[in-house]
This record gives structure tokens, sequence and C-alpha cells, in this order.
């Protein structure tokens, strides 16, 4: 019997299963409604694709000196990716072009972003935590197994975000009041969850590594159709799950300025 129990924590130890678990407790204590795994149709492979994760918190500027038409709620996503890193991966880091980044957050959020403008802009760039990182992860490695770790979860938690962009849609059902028409805006965010750091490490130019310790931006050029017509820059989130409850405290305040943003931009 204790052989088999061996086994059995082995394959957990080596599964995706504690991460996945941590993130769904993480979620649940801090309020986020979430999805376990759910399903969602690839219009390009033609088939279902799971993800590990779905979670949408709604957001409002619940001020009730706002009347109906100065309401602003704002849908948020996250798609999530939940890694067991087991063996050593490298990742190269060069500088960020942040001039695309701001570009591809003004078509999400549809705000005028304060980045290398004069004036007429609806929110501060510094708002945003994707702008705050000096540098991003543009190449890595496979493994010692040759397993490509990150491909899948960069391309699970994108088409599941490309599915619920084009359908335009909520994840969770909710009462009538949270029907889309009452949202002004749904923000969604790509994310990978690592059990660790622990063997992700930072190469240098000369050869040289270090590991890497805190979370950081993976840059993305995703085609999504089969003409090359839907290429789009991306910024995929890379945190260790034990850091995950520290980057929902992030999001939550980086909303509630997108929410006041709205609220700025009716007026």
């Amino acid at each position: 019997m204790k052989n088999r129990d061996d086994k059995i924590e082995a394959l957990l130890n080596r599964s995706g299963i504690p991460t996945h678990l941590k993130a769904i407790n993480i979620l649940r204590n801090s309020e986020w409604p979430f999805l376990v795994s759910p399903y969602y149709y690839d219009d390009f492979a033609k088939s279902a694709r799971e993800i590990d994760i779905i979670a949408e918190r709604i957001f409002e500027n619940n001020d009730r000196f706002f009347d109906r038409n100065e309401r602003v709620t704002i849908a948020v996503q996250l798609f999530a990716e939940c890694k067991f890193i087991n063996q050593e991966i490298l990742v190269w880091f060069d500088r960020f072009d942040k001039g695309k980044a701001v570009a591809q957050l003004e078509k999400e959020t549809d705000l005028k972003i304060a980045y290398d403008k004069a004036g007429g802009y609806d929110i501060s760039w510094e708002e945003f935590h994707y702008l705050k990182f000096d540098r991003v992860a543009k190449l890595f490695s496979v493994n010692a197994n040759n397993e490509d770790v990150f491909y899948k979860a960069i391309s699970q938690s994108l088409l599941a975000k490309r599915f619920y962009s084009s359908s335009n849609r909520l994840v969770l059902k909710r009462d009538d009041r949270f029907e889309y028409q009452n949202i002004t805006r749904t923000i969604r965010y790509p994310v990978i969850l690592c059990d660790n750091f622990q063997n992700l490490l930072e190469v240098k130019s000369d050869s040289t590594y270090n590991t890497i310790s805190s979370p950081f931006l993976l840059e993305v050029y995703y085609n999504f159709d089969k003409d090359g017509t839907g290429g789009e820059y991306i910024l995929i989130d890379v945190v260790e799950i034990d850091k995950f409850d520290t980057y929902l405290e992030l999001l939550q305040v980086e909303i509630q300025k997108l929410v006041s943003a709205f609220q700025f931009k009716k007026h």
C-alpha cells in the first residue's frame, strides 16, 4: 500500500494540480468568481479546448450620487493556465516596446493613454501594471525532455480570451442587471501561473544566467487566423502561484483607476 501511496504522491507532485488548487483557493478567498477547467470552441482547430481557470469579477462606481446614465461597470476576465515547472527553462529578456503596448491597451480599454502624448488623454500610462516593467520576456527554451511548457499555456489562454472576446459575453451567469448592455467595458487578462520560479532562469547575452525571482511579462505576437490576417500584439503575465493574491490586489487597484477614467470620460 505504501508503494501505491508513494506513486500517487509522486504523480501529484509532478502535475499541475496543486498549483491549480492553490489558484482556486486564492480566487475564492479573494472573492473572485471563477470556473474550473471550462471548455470553449476553437474555430481554428474546429474542436473543443479546455483552459484551467476563467475568473470574472464586476467592478462598479457605487457612489449613490451617480444616476443610471453615469454608472460605470467593468467586467474583468482572467484566462489562467497553471504550470508545474519541474525542469530548467531559460528565458531571455529584451527592451520593452511600450509604444506597441500602449496601442494594444488603448484598443483593449477604449481609453486614450498618456504616453508620448501632449494632452487629450483619459488615463495616465502609470496606472497600468504592464507599463511599469522595463523589459519583457521574448524567448524561452524547451526543458530537458524537449517539452515546450509555455507553448500550451500561451495558446490556451489566448485562444480562450479570443473566443470570449469575439462572442462578447460574460462567462458567469448573474442577475439581469449584469447583462452585457449594462457593461461599460470588458477587460481581459491572460495569465500563466507557475508552481514556483526556481527552475526559470534568465539567460544573459554573455551566457551567464540567474534565477528569476519576481513576476514578469511575456511578449507574444500571435496570429489567430489561417490567412495571416489575425496577428495581434499581446502581453501575458507570468506569476508564481504564491504571489497570485498580490497580483489580484494589483489588478483591483488598476481596474478601480479604469472605472474612474471611464467616469471622467462620461463628463
